[in-house]
């Protein structure tokens, strides 16, 4: 299971989803609240299926993506 993106600052989310997602590989923390070159790692990793990953790029707020992103891993 995945932590959901409600009632949580981005920083503090990006932390636990590293967490979530430790056996699929090593994920790097956010640098600063780029969430979007946070987000663009997931897209590289085959283990988490990478034509379900959305592009963070394709989006213009972090949490909309990341509700679509948990839910593409649910």
């Amino acid at each position: 299971m995945i932590t959901l993106p409600v009632n949580i600052a981005f920083n503090d989310w990006a932390s636990q989803v590293i967490l979530d997602l430790d056996q699929y590989g090593v994920f790097a923390p956010p640098v600063s609240d780029n969430w979007q070159e946070f987000g663009q790692q997931f897209l590289s990793n085959l283990s988490l299926g990478v034509h379900s990953i959305p592009n963070p790029y394709n989006f213009t707020d972090w949490q909309s993506w990341a509700d679509q992103f948990t839910g593409a891993l649910s």
